[in-house]
């Protein structure tokens, strides 16, 4: 097994009988508790949301830099409007 890293994520490289594998993984920060974001007060539920290291790259301070991750309400979302997924996908 290798390691190496890029930004804050590290990944790790495995081979076995000529067959490689990488697993990715990032640290993140789960919060139980809804942010305090003007939108989440129209939201419904209480998944846990996280923090995730994202440095800008010109940043100054790129290991002080994170973003939202909002993916169980995300899903939530998507799936009580239908078939938007598709036109999202469409549209990117």
């Amino acid at each position: 097994i290798k390691s190496r890293t890029s930004g804050p994520a590290v990944t790790l490289t495995a081979t076995y009988n000529n067959i490689s594998f990488e697993i990715d993984m990032v640290p993140v920060l789960e919060f139980k508790t809804k942010p305090n974001l003007p939108v989440f007060k129209k939201m419904s539920g209480e998944h846990p949301w996280h923090l995730v290291p994202k440095p800008l790259k010109d940043g100054e301070s790129p290991h002080l830099q994170w973003r939202y991750c909002f993916y169980r309400y995300e899903q939530d979302l998507l799936s009580s409007k239908g078939r938007i997924k598709p036109i999202i996908r469409h549209l990117k």
